[in-house]
């Protein structure tokens, strides 16, 4: 098969950036009694909560511009997250400006889909053992790719598709706000580029992206229940306790660990708050981002209350 028609295979099988950001970052990578994103934050407990890991919307309000508001989503597609809460509804409606981690547009569709497969000669069996190309295989069969197909895909691109249980894949929470403000005829504005947030995991060594992979197959037998647990903490606004879940199933080490804490969410959290500053200062934003990018002190809400900008919680 042709590179192009492997491509055209796996057109809808591909989990979009979106998802596999906040699903490796907070299911797959191990800190045992860190989770990821709490490095400057602390551990959370009863005794020391972690900071905005409660709430889903705020609003973030400075001088000289209309409140705006920043709204936790979770990149995933069921009915119930879609079903906005009146107060969501009311903050969204009211907005100007919508503001998201990425636009999703025909272009970000392809070169993700490009960056998911090797171009280098390369191929899955010749990067991962036999147990691991083994197991990949029969996981990825489950979602009706086949083997000639897994062998040209990254262990990246893999461990993304498996974070996600086969049947709970469509528009995520993220492109369904995205087309209802479209539909408004909102200003919308991405804070990353589709090139930055490919390199998220494309760029990373190929041994970490490996042992990525290898996560997503220790967890891959529990991931309906991972999945519906995070989206019952989600609906509960509960954003601390998706951190927590982390320490229930992740496998792995420290090393690797500090290194997707810090690829995946220390150093988005920082580019995120200098992109979302414009906005605010023209006001009237709504600003939908992973919730995973809320809470802690090198969270966006506290990046945003060091810029000055007082931050409520609304719902």
């Amino acid at each position: 098969m042709t590179k192009t028609g492997l491509l055209a295979e796996y057109r809808n099988r591909a989990t979009p950036i979106l998802l596999w950001c906040v699903f490796l970052a907070l299911l797959l990578t191990a800190a045992p009694q860190d989770t990821l994103a709490l490095g400057a934050a602390g551990k959370t407990s009863e005794t020391q909560p972690l900071e905005f890991g409660q709430g889903l919307l705020w609003k973030v309000a400075g001088e000289g511009a209309r409140p705006s508001f920043l709204f936790g989503t979770i990149h995933a597609a069921d009915p119930e997250v879609k079903q906005l809460p009146a107060v969501v509804q009311k903050a969204f409606d009211g907005s100007e400006i919508f503001v998201m981690e990425v636009v999703p547009d025909a272009a970000l569709s392809d070169k993700m889909r490009q960056a998911m497969v090797f171009s280098n000669g390369r191929s899955l069996k010749q990067t991962v053992d036999s147990r691991v190309y083994e197991a990949a295989v029969k996981a990825l069969a489950k979602y009706n790719i086949t083997e000639q197909v897994a062998n040209r895909l990254k262990p990246w691109a893999i461990a993304s598709t498996l974070s996600v249980p086969e049947g709970k894949t469509g528009t995520p929470l993220d492109q369904w706000l995205y087309q209802k403000a479209r539909q408004q005829k909102k200003s919308i504005f991405g804070l990353e580029t589709a090139a930055e947030q490919i390199a998220v995991l494309d760029k990373m060594a190929s041994n970490d992206q490996v042992e990525l992979l290898e996560g997503a197959l220790n967890t891959f037998d529990h991931r309906y229940q991972i999945y519906d647990t995070l989206l019952r903490y989600y609906l509960d606004r509960d954003v601390a306790a998706i951190f927590q879940l982390n320490e229930k199933y992740a496998k792995g080490d420290k090393r690797l660990a500090a290194t997707v804490e810090k690829r995946i969410i220390l150093d988005r959290n920082g580019r995120m708050v200098e992109r979302i500053l414009p906005q605010l200062k023209q006001g009237s934003a709504f600003i939908a981002i992973g919730a995973g990018h809320l809470p802690g002190k090198a969270g966006v809400l506290s990046l945003l209350q060091q810029k000055g900008y007082r931050v409520s919680r609304i719902y």
